[in-house]
């Protein structure tokens, strides 16, 4: 796993995570072998920098086995099963989207689904927009169209909003 995007962190890991050879913003866990011995990907005193914006990467991991074990070096593929975030002393803050939907090319009959992060306080309300009008029956981060028609074409936008304020993604087609 890796930590995205810090300006600076602690990291505070459990015994049983990997660090040797790895960033400093980086540790590898070993969640197979039916380990029970509570590894944990720790990382306090994040400042996440002027923008805010932090991010947590899990990816496919090559090298000795985390934490010990049987195994040789290799390539494994370790995915956290929770994640939890807290944030502490942080005042209320405004809807904003901070990952844009992408333009998409598909075929007629195909499954068109665009995306949006957001962050704020909560609650925090998605609406999406095709050719600057509402569309009525789509919320939330993710709009799906199951079998998109020529009709379908068009520029669409999410908007995120609470009650401190809203933020509108950048148009994807």
């Amino acid at each position: 796993m890796e930590l995205a995007g810090a300006v600076s962190f602690t990291a505070a890991h459990t015994p049983g995570s990997y660090t040797n050879g790895l960033a400093p913003n980086q540790v590898a866990i070993n969640t197979g072998e039916n380990r029970v011995d509570g590894a944990t990907a720790v990382w306090t005193d994040i400042d996440p920098g002027p923008d805010g914006i932090i991010a947590i990467v899990s990816s496919q991991y090559s090298g000795p086995l985390p934490g010990g074990g049987s195994g040789s070096t290799g390539t494994y593929g370790y995915a956290p099963v929770a994640l939890r975030v807290e944030e502490f002393g942080a005042g209320p803050s405004a809807a904003r989207i901070i990952t844009q939907p992408v333009t998409q090319q598909i075929f007629e009959g195909e499954k068109l689904q665009l995306r949006v992060g957001v962050a704020g306080s909560a609650p925090v309300y998605v609406y999406w927009f095709k050719d600057d009008s509402a569309i009525p029956v789509a919320s939330g981060w993710t709009l799906t169209i199951p079998n998109a028609v020529v009709t379908n074409s068009g520029s669409y936008f999410a908007k995120a909003t609470n009650t401190l304020g809203s933020d509108r993604s950048s148009n994807a087609s």
